[in-house]
């Protein structure tokens, strides 16, 4: 089929599910822009469904995961726009910058470079500050860029390189969910090399390999990858009585349907503390010039235009909090084990919770 009769079957097959929606369940809120607009402005599962998926694709949510419908290529540019409108008006994504991702959206329907997101920082960073600047790059260059800075795309960590564990074999390093073909292949090219406790002469991370694999072969190296963990599956039940096997393993399967990432609300949350502290210092760097630089009416005039009681309060909160975030995310840095590290982890994103559910948005 060309791409004109896909995009018009895409879009009459939309319509129709957007009217079989609002029928059935009764939205609470409909605005003809997305999708996103017919769940529940409290429906923080939304949210947690990686961005590229949520501009890609036709969202329905249902309980624990959601069906994805991926769009034509004609419709992406538009839809992603009222993605972002709807995230706007909804509340949820008040540290955006809407223009520039109208711009990207656009930008993205004919050219190769992703700007909006080459200008983003990494939620891993100590201070947030470290952009993705593999938007920018040749897509020859984006996998090895990500295996340099330990991060995909979507701003997800590639392996389980931490502080507590950084004298370990890289087999015992590799990502939660990496193919455990690949997790026990390192192993015994480390054993032959070495020994399981200190990392042998070839000591390669599985998540790597892995990446590079799906990176550079596209949908193939994906479903071979996708095939050997449903193989391996059966065996390894056997063995260990358990397996990690999910949706996302499946082929074909996982093109349609996810479950809700809920480990991406801690990464969202420490961008937008760290949004906050920029806008914070800000404000009392321009103040601070006001004085400094004016004097007489020209000072009070300024100063009193200037100031802003949501600014003020935000920042007499983020004094009371920071201490303690400063804390939590030093115990993380150092902790003795996976176990510390996770929990860790939770502490710091209900501390955050709790801050921004007192912070006013600026």
């Amino acid at each position: 089929l060309s791409h004109y009769i896909q995009s018009i079957a895409s879009y009459i097959f939309k319509k129709a599910l957007l009217e079989i929606y609002e029928r059935v369940r009764g939205a609470k809120l409909l605005i003809p822009l997305h999708d996103g607009a017919l769940y529940e402005v409290d429906d923080d599962k939304y949210e947690d469904i990686p961005e590229y998926a949520r501009r890609s694709n036709f969202i329905i949510m249902t309980g624990k995961g959601y069906i994805k419908i991926p769009l034509a290529l004609e419709f992406k540019a538009f839809y992603a726009i009222g993605e972002a409108a709807i995230m706007k008006i909804m509340g949820k994504d008040e540290n955006s910058n809407f223009g520039l991702e109208v711009i990207d959206a656009l930008a993205n329907s004919f050219s190769p470079i992703d700007a909006e997101r080459a200008f983003r920082t990494s939620s891993r960073t100590s201070e947030g500050k470290s952009p993705y600047v593999g938007g920018l790059l040749p897509s020859a260059f984006v996998p090895i860029y990500e295996l340099l800075q330990d991060e995909d795309f979507t701003g997800k960590q590639i392996t389980s390189r931490y502080k507590f564990n950084r004298h370990d074999p890289e087999y015992k390093r590799a990502g939660k969910h990496t193919n455990q073909i690949l997790v026990q292949t390192s192993r015994m090219l480390n054993h032959i090399s070495g020994d399981d406790v200190r990392p042998g002469k070839v000591d390669i991370n599985p998540s790597f390999v892995e990446h590079l694999l799906t990176g550079y072969l596209g949908g193939v190296g994906t479903t071979i990858n996708q095939v050997t963990r449903c193989i391996y599956t059966p065996i390894e039940l056997a063995v260990t009585g358990k397996t990690d096997l999910g949706v996302r393993d499946i082929p074909v399967v996982s093109r349609f349907y996810a479950d809700v990432n809920q480990g991406s609300k801690l990464g969202k949350l420490k961008h937008k503390y760290y949004d906050l502290i920029e806008q914070v210092d800000a404000y009392k760097y321009y103040n601070k010039q006001y004085k400094e630089t004016l004097k007489g009416d020209d000072r009070r005039d300024a100063l009193y235009e200037f100031k802003d009681k949501d600014m003020l309060k935000n920042m007499i909160i983020l004094r009371l909090y920071k201490k303690n975030i400063d804390k939590q995310k030093e115990a993380i840095d150092n902790a003795k084990n996976q176990e510390s590290f996770d929990n860790g982890n939770k502490k710091l994103e209900k501390t955050l919770n709790k801050l921004f559910t007192k912070v006013k948005p600026n």
